[in-house]
């Protein structure tokens, strides 16, 4: 009775095994057995994703996938793990994140002594008469929770002018020689939309608040074209390591737009990038011709920064009473009569 059933049974068989090779589809990966989000309302989650060259082919049910699970294609169980799509950094500076790499990184510093210290390394290294330029630094983090003093800077490096921006961007501290090559004294009125802060003395402190800064970066030797193409690059790079899949750069030039276009012709771009055009000059001439937009959308501009106040941790946000450590209810950059007019050309121009 067996030698009969086994006959049926083997023809049943190798049938299926040849219907299954000829409907297997093609995949470099296969994702199983994971939860992915897929944010798509019609079908929120699902259980595997099949890749084939670097494009999502598939993204569905454990039974769907079967189709891909086949042949020679690469399948990895991730055992109940997550899949996102991707994550998009909503708030950075591009060109900034590649100057801080191109420059003194202060990111890392977990304290005032450790930021000071690294100061301290990176401008003996410099010739005399050159900027020590450096980004990153927040007092938050540290132990000591106050910003560097004047005086910190002035005994690391009293021969080089130096500019220290904070990790927001909104407020930058200085020694001693950059304030006086700035022309910076106790008399020299506050900038609107900025701060220049002082001590009990009335002497600057070298603190420079929001628009106040501008006192002091303008006086920097200016970086070539070259250099802000390798600051780009250094951004994107570091952007794509970190794992970002989108970036939304807060406030630069057209030029930047420019640059980045080159850089996807000649490389390609790792990241997508959203781009805001900074307040001023090359706003207006954004809002007058409208949004940019490249053919697969991996560089768009359509937005403009403009500012309505300053940061909390720089104390520039703008407040009705003071701040409970600080004499100052921040500083308010918004304009009206000047904004509005911009706000509505960008409604109607699509911005």
């Amino acid at each position: 009775m067996q030698r009969y059933l086994s006959f049926p049974i083997t023809i049943i068989l190798l049938l299926s095994s040849c219907s299954v090779e000829k409907d297997c589809l093609e995949a470099d990966l296969v994702l199983i057995n994971a939860k992915v989000y897929t944010a798509n309302e019609k079908l929120p989650e699902a259980e595997a994703v099949a890749i084939l060259k670097d494009k999502i082919i598939f993204v569905g049910s454990a039974n769907e996938s079967i189709q891909y699970t086949c042949n020679d294609n690469r399948i990895e169980d991730l055992q109940g793990k997550f899949i996102f799509p991707g994550f998009i950094d909503a708030h950075a500076h591009l060109k900034g994140i590649g100057y801080r790499e191109m420059n003194l990184n202060l990111q890392g510093a977990n304290s005032l002594k450790e930021m000071l210290t690294q100061v301290e390394i990176y401008a003996n290294k410099l010739e005399q008469g050159k900027w020590v330029v450096g980004r990153g630094w927040i007092e938050k983090k540290w132990p000591e929770g106050r910003f560097p003093t004047i005086q910190e800077l002035d005994m690391i490096s009293p021969d080089k002018p130096m500019a220290l921006e904070r990790a927001d961007g909104h407020a930058i501290i200085v020694n001693s020689l950059a304030l006086e090559m700035a022309n910076i004294t106790g008399d020299t009125p506050d900038p609107v939309g900025g701060k220049i802060d002082k001590d009990v003395n009335g002497k600057p402190n070298g603190v420079l608040i929001d628009k106040a800064s501008l006192l002091v970066e303008s006086i920097i030797p200016k970086r070539t074209r070259e250099d802000e193409k390798q600051a780009l690059r250094l951004g994107l790079d570091r952007t794509a390591m970190m794992g970002w899949t989108q970036l939304q750069d807060a406030g630069s030039p057209l030029s930047d737009y420019e640059i980045l276009k080159e850089i996807k012709e000649e490389e390609g771009l790792p990241v997508r990038i959203h781009m805001y055009i900074s307040d001023g000059e090359d706003a207006l001439k954004f809002i007058n011709t409208g949004p940019y937009f490249d053919e697969d959308h991996y560089l768009i501009s359509r937005g403009v920064k403009l500012y309505a106040d300053g940061a909390i941790g720089s104390r520039g946000a703008a407040f009705f009473e003071k701040y409970d450590d600080y004499e100052t209810k921040g500083l308010v950059i918004f304009q009206k009569e000047e904004t509005m007019p911009k706000l509505i050309k960008s409604l109607v121009n699509g911005i």
